[in-house]
């Protein structure tokens, strides 16, 4: 089994489930409990994509903290769900209808889980061993990608490589809420987190994260400690900062904070 982080629908983040065994590629195959268990989703709207004869799509209506919707582009098979529904007495909390295959109805950040039975052709699989730990939950801001790496969210930041087979995590590594991590500039950023789990093993600070290693930390120089452009420039006397403060330089991939004047530019 394959799990996928995408963005569909106008921004709608979603976990799309896809069975990759006994030479299917349809999530119809796999129990309603097994893709709960192996995507941690425990309540919300959860959507079947594909619904088919319905079966899967009133499976997935595990309890009263899912909200089940069955789309299919084959109106034969949203009139069959629908029948299946109504004799199971799920009609309303789950339901079923005709969409494009192209647009998802759905508002920003409403879709907790899409479960999709036929994505089309299969173009790339990807063995991820144990990448993802079994046990707690996703965490509560998106997922992020690069050219190469797809980053999820889950104990604390899981990189899948699409290039290969470096697949990596970081458990200690805790965002803040909405606003996640950050890759850019060829560094991983992740600002302080409100997280307060494992405290005694949890990263802690704004971080700026390399994969090159790192040298030795020393004291920042002249050389790698500079003045911006805005130095001097705020007009609000209460919002600067003393020149007698700490400043941030940095040295490789490390940040230091030297505890001394900044040096003249």
């Amino acid at each position: 089994m394959t799990k996928y982080t995408g963005r569909l629908g106008g921004g709608v983040v979603l976990w799309l489930v896809i069975a990759m065994f006994a030479g299917a590629a349809s999530a119809d195959s796999i129990p309603a409990e097994v893709i709960y268990e192996v995507t941690g989703v425990q309540g919300g709207l959860v959507v079947h994509l594909g619904c088919g004869d319905g079966k899967l799509t009133a499976a997935l209506r595990a309890g009263g903290r899912y909200l089940v919707h069955g789309l299919d582009t084959d109106v034969a098979c949203v009139a069959k769900t629908r029948e299946l529904l109504h004799c199971k007495g799920l009609y309303g909390p789950v339901s079923a209808d005709h969409f494009d295959g192209r647009h998802l109805p759905y508002v920003r950040d409403l879709v907790n889980l899409l479960v999709a039975s036929d994505l089309g052709e299969v173009r790339k699989t990807l063995s991820l061993g144990k990448l993802i730990s079994p046990g707690h939950h996703y965490r509560c801001h998106r997922s992020k990608a690069t050219e190469r790496f797809l980053i999820w969210p889950k104990r604390g930041a899981e990189f899948v490589d699409l290039q290969g087979d470096n697949h990596m995590r970081h458990d200690w590594l805790r965002a803040p809420c909405f606003t996640g991590a950050t890759p850019a500039n060829g560094l991983f950023y992740v600002p302080p987190s409100q997280c307060f789990c494992y405290p005694g093993v949890k990263v802690f600070g704004f971080l700026a994260m390399s994969a090159e290693a790192a040298d030795e930390l020393k004291v920042a120089t002249e050389a790698n400690l500079q003045r911006g452009p805005a130095f001097g420039q705020i007009p609000n006397p209460k919002s600067e900062i003393p020149t007698t403060g700490p400043c941030i330089g940095t040295t490789g991939s490390e940040a230091v904070r030297p505890r001394r004047p900044c040096p003249p530019n």
